[in-house]
């Protein structure tokens, strides 16, 4: 928290794409087809 009133800079859009991937992640768990996992 300190470093974001010093620099006025957040990791927001990392934690968003990091939370897209693990939601695809959990989602696609169970197919047997890696390359749908890939897509």
């Amino acid at each position: 928290m300190a470093n974001y009133h010093q620099l006025r800079f957040t990791n927001a859009s990392v934690e968003g794409k990091n939370n897209k991937i693990n939601t695809l992640q959990r989602k696609y768990y169970f197919t047997r087809n890696p390359q749908v996992y890939k897509q």
